[in-house]
């Protein structure tokens, strides 16, 4: 049963590498680039135009691979990994006409999740977005609309308690209360704003300025 999966995947292997290949124009040429000590820079296929098209591989000097992407006339357009010199993948993002679309992940050196967001086919951040520490521990949560920051943001200190909490409008302006708080919990400072007009902040013992 083993030996007939893989003979049906290589099998399906083979197809799906020459359907790849069949999307590809009779003009396209295969091109590599160099470091200018002849060590491989990047390698993949250029259309008439000599702009970038299907997969593209670039490396770092010492031959490790530090970005896989997919292009469409010289912009990127589907899946593109790029890894840290170690090996690991430092962001996973799909694009669109050389656009960030879809669900885009950054990380840590050390494989932690560092960013996440989702963007629409425009390119614009849109929904929860969340920003991590190499710990793994959230630092921020919050939410865009058309790009712009809306609504709550709150920015943790490593320990988990709050050190931010921040309030933007509709339109992507600071408003309403904006609170800062010390690594222990307490408030120290608090912003009062309207449509990113700063009105008052509150300190300690009542004092205003």
């Amino acid at each position: 049963m083993i030996h007939k999966f893989i003979q049906i995947f290589i099998v399906l292997s083979i197809s799906t590498l020459k359907f790849n290949c069949n999307n590809h124009t009779d003009d396209s040429k295969y091109k590599i680039e160099y470091y200018l000590d002849g060590t491989k820079k990047s390698e993949g296929l250029i259309n008439n135009d000599s702009l970038k098209t299907g997969i593209w591989k670039f490396y770092y000097p010492n031959g490790n691979i530090s970005n896989i992407s997919h292009f469409f006339n010289g912009k990127k357009d589907g899946s593109s990994i790029q890894y840290f010199s170690n090996g690991q993948i430092s962001d996973s993002i799909n694009y669109k006409n050389g656009k960030f679309y879809g669900n885009i992940k950054f990380y840590f050196p050390n494989g932690k999740l560092n960013q996440e967001a989702y963007h629409d086919e425009n390119g614009l951040s849109q929904g929860v977005f969340k920003i991590y520490y190499p710990s793994g521990k959230l630092r921020q949560i919050g939410k865009c609309k058309n790009g712009l920051m809306v609504g709550e943001s709150i920015e943790y200190y490593n320990n988990g308690n709050i050190e931010h909490n921040l309030y933007y409008n509709l339109l992507g302006k600071k408003d309403s209360i904006w609170a800062y708080y010390s690594i222990s919990g307490i408030v120290y400072k608090k912003e009062y704003y309207k449509s990113d007009s700063l009105l008052r902040i509150w300190l300690p013992n009542n004092k205003q300025n």
